[in-house]
């Protein structure tokens, strides 16, 4: 249990900037995929890949959120 919050506690100290820069990355590559999939995508078939595309994507980002919240709690043991 020792090793798993010291990794925890590397993570969030020295490569917490890592994990906002994915989720950024990701959310904007989301938006984008979302304005394109509303105005621009008119193939019902790259449509529907694409719908299931942005659904996981933002399944990702919320698993992503949960997890990088939940660790820093458990490392720094408060809210």
């Amino acid at each position: 249990m020792e090793s798993i919050a010291s990794f925890l506690k590397f993570v969030f100290t020295y490569r917490n900037k890592v994990v906002d820069r994915i989720m950024l990355y990701l959310s904007m590559i989301g938006g984008l995929l979302m304005i394109a999939h509303v105005g621009y995508i008119t193939n019902p078939a790259i449509a529907s890949h694409t719908i299931s595309l942005i659904t996981w994507m933002f399944y990702g980002l919320f698993l992503l959120e949960v997890f990088r919240t939940g660790s820093s709690i458990f490392v720094r043991k408060s809210i």
